[in-house]
């Protein structure tokens, strides 16, 4: 069985994919983006995959 975090991010990829977008390079995401680290740091994580049950 696949773990379903990972199952759900692989499809995500690949619907982005088929409507003909740009697929992000997970291997190149700035982990100090300024603006996504203050996102999470004001708590407002609500419909993010993973983070919006986290308080």
């Amino acid at each position: 069985m696949e773990n379903y975090p990972l199952y759900v991010i692989k499809q995500t990829l690949t619907n982005i994919e088929a409507k003909g977008l740009t697929v992000p390079d997970l291997d190149t995401i700035d982990l100090e983006d300024e603006k996504t680290y203050n996102l999470f740091a004001s708590g407002d994580t609500h419909g993010i995959f993973q983070l919006s049950m986290i308080r």
